[in-house]
């Protein structure tokens, strides 16, 4: 059928969708060449080599528009880069040894948290401007497992980070087979995959209420109930 349009009546035009317009942003990490990790690293599954560089994982500021922050891993450090691409770096290793930051999540106090994969250890990172130690470690809570008769505490190497609807921290236990919560009160609860050699990755909670991980190893997911 056809139809008859007025004359002063103009079709609407589409407007052309945005284009994928892509703009990188090089990192300057301390110690570029010769990540410090690199020489401890005891994981088969390490995704990077000296040459291929180790940036990880970012997050964006939810206090702070116009900032983001990002791990690199066997550089030791993490990076506050801001939308112009200028960065600025943190040390992660005030302990003088490796610590592999990878997993970089705010909690939901606004709060920065960072896996240090190599020490087993979870860090709160100092996000305000304004306060002393901006961007240093100013919080460590131990993730290790510490099993009877074992010589010594065993490091879950936390990898991945999430937050759950109720604010509790979770972490992937990659070289255990484990995932790992942390209630508001810090303590620290691991739960064994029931698939031998999972190699559990990245976590994310789920509108269930649940936490819902990838395996690497065992190409799987898995659901983990985060009520206790």
């Amino acid at each position: 059928m056809k139809m008859n349009m007025p004359m002063n009546m103009k079709m609407p035009m589409e407007k052309p969708a945005p284009g994928g317009v892509v703009k990188e942003f090089p990192l300057h990490w301390p110690g570029s060449g010769k990540p410090m990790a690199m020489a401890n690293s005891n994981s088969q599954m390490d995704c990077c080599t000296a040459t291929s560089g180790s940036t990880h994982e970012l997050v964006f500021d939810p206090n702070d528009d116009k900032a983001f922050w990002v791990s690199g891993q066997k550089y030791d450090h993490i990076a506050r880069v801001t939308l112009d691409g200028k960065a600025k770096y943190f040390s992660t290793n005030a302990k003088k040894i490796s610590s592999g930051p990878h997993g970089i999540r705010f909690d939901a106090k606004g709060q920065l948290w960072v896996t240090l994969e190599w020490l087993g250890e979870l860090a709160r990172i100092e996000t305000d401007k304004n306060k002393k130690g901006f961007g240093s470690i100013v919080e460590r809570i131990d993730v290790k497992l510490y099993a009877k008769g074992a010589p010594k505490p065993l490091d879950t190497h936390p990898h991945g980070l999430g937050v759950a609807a109720d604010g509790a921290l979770w972490f992937t236990g990659k070289l255990t087979n484990t995932v790992g919560r942390v209630d508001a009160k810090g303590k620290v609860s691991h739960f064994e995959l029931p698939t031998l050699g999972a190699v559990p990755i990245y976590l994310s909670p789920g509108p269930d209420g649940n936490m819902w991980c990838t395996e690497l190893g065992a190409s799987n997911i898995a659901r983990i109930t985060n009520k206790l």
